[in-house]
């Protein structure tokens, strides 16, 4: 802990560093020129800082149009060593028609509804764009019905990264959900003990990439690229897809009842993740909003590059539902490796895979201890097809010319890494 929040600490003195110096700064806190966030936002001018100081503040913060510029930013941060908590409210803040924002620091936890909420209005007309989400925690959700640590709905042009997200326990409810989203990139984020899933991309979404995350324990599916929607949901109003282009890469999935769910997804590319000891399915295939016969069958998918290390509890390796098109999935250079299933001949998979490497050891690092890398004379170095897809692995290196299977890249043989952080202690 102490470790994530010195980098916390220096993230946020460098971005305070090129703060524009012809713009106002509008402290938030006991003492300061405004009680809270919702009262600040009304008189923050594009380029303008609102510092909210240390302490825990109520949720239902609620901020409708503060947009800055494309050359100035609003930023909303809250100081270097100072925490900064929303506790409770049905949302910690719920922000509309909000665009070119720089959002830092804080924390958002035991709401009710959702941590976060950045919004439409429900109408296309109110779109949110160009919103940047840094160094932000969630944590605890109330278990009530469809609660997200963060949600995101008709938002465009969005980056969440180096975040946290924990404990979100909603049966139906996401630690991310991006409803009707373009454009977004959504990496360097830690996720841990979902009851659903950790990530989900849904109501015409487009253009969305997800990598380097690490994900633990996050539910039925970690990863739901697609599901049904409400069709006044969908932006725009007559996509005939759940998500499409969604690129998934260098990842680490532990645990979860199902890595990846195509559900209504096409035109997605899973490559060069790392997944181990899947429950039931490594992946499912299934359709959304099957009671429209506009929306495209799930397929034209691509599940490339990975390692897949499985238990002999695993159910099946691939579920595939009605509706769909399998047959049309591309499976290329997978490792699979199931190392208590004697006599194991393979996946069985909608589609024929090229390339595939069966049950040999991809001799990780230190796995018990999320050591993922790889030692030398893993069958993953070099075994990977070369492609254009990711250029990076997990820990930001580039991938080698004949690239490793799986998120880390084997050929930095002189090091080897593990994960840093896993959480110790409750937000107090």
């Amino acid at each position: 802990m102490e470790h994530s929040r010195k980098l916390t600490s220096l993230a946020a003195a460098l971005l305070l560093a090129v703060i524009p110096l012809q713009a106002d700064v509008l402290e938030v806190g006991a003492g300061c020129r405004f009680p809270s966030l919702q009262a600040a936002a009304p008189c923050a001018a594009p380029g303008d800082t609102i510092m909210i100081r240390e302490g825990v503040y109520p949720g239902d913060q609620r901020i409708v149009n503060l947009q800055g510029t494309a050359t100035r930013q609003i930023y909303i941060l809250s100081p270097p060593d100072e925490t900064v908590i929303f506790r409770g409210g049905q949302d910690g803040w719920h922000m509309t028609a909000v665009a070119y924002l720089f959002i830092s620091g804080f924390t958002f936890t035991e709401q009710a509804h959702n941590g976060l909420r950045i919004d439409d209005g429900e109408t296309e007309r109110r779109l949110s764009h160009h919103i940047v989400l840094e160094n932000c925690i969630w944590q605890n959700v109330q278990p009530l019905e469809n609660n997200d640590l963060l949600k995101l709905a008709g938002v465009d042009d969005v980056t969440v990264r180096n975040c946290r997200f924990y404990n979100n326990f909603s049966n139906v409810g996401s630690g991310l959900d991006m409803v009707g989203c373009h454009d977004a990139t959504i990496e360097r984020n830690y996720f841990e003990k979902m009851t659903a899933n950790a990530i989900q991309v849904k109501g015409g979404s487009q253009h969305i990439l997800i990598r380097q995350n690490f994900f633990r324990d996050c539910g039925r599916r970690t990863l739901n690229l697609g599901g049904t929607t409400g069709l006044i949901y969908f932006r725009p109003a007559n996509a005939n897809f759940a998500v499409r282009d969604v690129k998934v890469y260098a990842n680490i999935i532990v645990g979860s009842e199902a890595a990846v769910a195509f559900a209504g997804c096409v035109d997605a590319d899973v490559a060069n993740n790392t997944i181990y000891q899947p429950e039931i399915w490594v992946i499912r295939i299934l359709q959304a909003n099957i009671d429209d016969p506009r929306f495209i069958p799930c397929g034209d998918n691509t599940f490339r590059n990975n390692i897949v290390y499985g238990t002999i509890a695993l159910r099946t390796e691939c579920n595939v539902g009605s509706d769909t098109n399998p047959e049309t999935f591309r499976f290329a250079n997978n490792l699979w490796c199931f190392p208590n299933r004697e006599g194991w001949a393979g996946p069985e998979l909608p589609s024929a895979e090229s390339n595939g490497i069966i049950q040999q050891d991809p001799l990780f690092f230190a796995p018990l201890y999320d050591g993922f890398s790889l030692l030398a004379g893993s069958p993953a170095i070099g075994g990977g097809a070369e492609n254009s897809g990711p250029v990076t692995d997990f820990w930001g290196r580039l991938y080698a010319a004949k690239p490793s299977i799986g998120a880390i890249e084997g050929a930095y043989l002189d090091r080897h890494f593990w994960y840093p952080y896993r959480p110790d202690e409750d937000i107090k």
